[in-house]
């Protein structure tokens, strides 16, 4: 049975997949198919690029995704959502914290909501 499925590429710490055809009985890095797009998490948004010719060919000769490239997909085909919080000068460093630990936070906040409601969000803090 044939799979698509991600298999990783990147360097320890910093991970890259390629979105793959292959065997279901093949290790994750094993002898692909063919490979059918990338996903890079680290970029902000995460950069997707699918090859979605290629991907309805091999599922309509029989191939699977997994649940993994499913929630790529649909990430990569909703909207991003831009909230902008807009803060006095003078409170700015109570916002973003020590850091950015505030601030990180706060993001980590809405990917976790995004990812229940199946949105994306993405938070911008300006000076009014």
């Amino acid at each position: 049975m044939l799979m698509i499925r991600l298999s990783r590429i990147g360097k320890k710490k910093k991970p890259f997949y390629r979105v793959v055809v292959i065997e279901k009985t093949r290790p994750r890095d094993g002898r692909v198919k063919e490979a059918v797009g990338t996903y890079d998490p680290l970029k902000k948004p995460a950069e997707i690029k699918l090859d979605a010719e290629r991907i309805k060919y091999w599922m309509g000769l029989g191939a699977q995704p997994s649940d993994t490239v499913l929630q790529v997909k649909s990430v990569e085909g909703s909207q991003v959502t831009v909230l902008e919080l807009r803060v006095h000068p003078e409170d700015l460093g109570k916002v973003i914290g020590r850091q950015g630990r505030t601030a990180k936070a706060i993001r980590t906040l809405l990917g976790a909501s995004g990812m229940k409601l199946r949105r994306r969000f993405t938070l911008e803090i300006l000076e009014s």
